[in-house]
């Protein structure tokens, strides 16, 4: 196997493990907790995670995007360069954003809860847009 082969072979296998962690925290872990936790307790759980759930995010995204250059695949190097970098949009910009705006929902704050709103929805178009880019790059390796 030539090193390209192998670079592409740990770009598809990073990817799939990075695909596989977005599918199962967005469509499993999240909705799981908070169907069966109280909301206080949902809300402090899912805080603890999210900057974990990014961290992995940001990780394997740069890990699979040097793998597939180093293989010369570059539009899953572009896909996967765009994945890590959302991540650490959501994880220092986005998700403190959210957490400052839900907070200051409940302290009930003015337009606090809009704000939350807006913020939520934002993050979770960006999460949607890294699962499609992650599942294209992941594709284009297959």
């Amino acid at each position: 196997m030539t090193s390209m082969a192998a670079s592409a072979m740990v770009a598809l296998y990073v990817s799939g493990i990075m695909l596989g962690a977005m599918v199962f925290f967005s469509g499993i872990v999240a909705p799981t907790v908070f169907t069966t936790l109280e909301p206080e307790p949902a809300a402090l759980l899912i805080r603890r995670i999210f900057p974990r759930y990014y961290l992995v995010l940001i990780l394997a995204g740069f890990v699979a995007a040097i793998a597939a250059a180093m293989a010369a695949r570059w539009l899953p190097t572009l896909l996967f360069t765009l994945v890590a970098a959302g991540g650490l949009v959501a994880r220092h910009g986005i998700m403190p954003a959210v957490n400052r705006a839900r907070d200051a929902e409940l302290a009930g704050g003015p337009f606090a809860g809009r704000r939350f709103q807006h913020l939520h929805r934002a993050s979770m178009l960006l999460n949607v847009a890294q699962l499609i880019a992650a599942a294209i790059g992941f594709g284009l390796l297959a």
